[in-house]
């Protein structure tokens, strides 16, 4: 059941994000420097992952969100 849950999910996003991107309601600038940062996050985490304790990811995630969040706020995103 999960499985097919997965495969829906994703059938369903990729059938949105095709719409969206064809539609021109994609700003690609900030699109682009989204999936930048998500690969370069997962690829981060996947060569921290177990040489350091618990708290120091938490703590990571946590510092990189706050500074995303209040970069863009203050208008930093467009400086990118």
């Amino acid at each position: 059941m999960n499985g097919l849950k997965c495969y829906l999910a994703f059938l369903i996003n990729g059938l949105a994000a095709a719409y969206f991107a064809w539609s021109g309601m994609v700003v690609w600038s900030y699109a682009l420097l989204m999936m930048r940062g998500r690969f370069s996050g997962a690829f981060l985490a996947r060569r921290g992952r177990g040489s350091s304790g618990s708290a120091s990811p938490n703590a990571a995630v946590l510092v990189i969100g706050l500074g995303l969040v209040f970069g863009c706020c203050s208008g930093g995103i467009e400086r990118l």
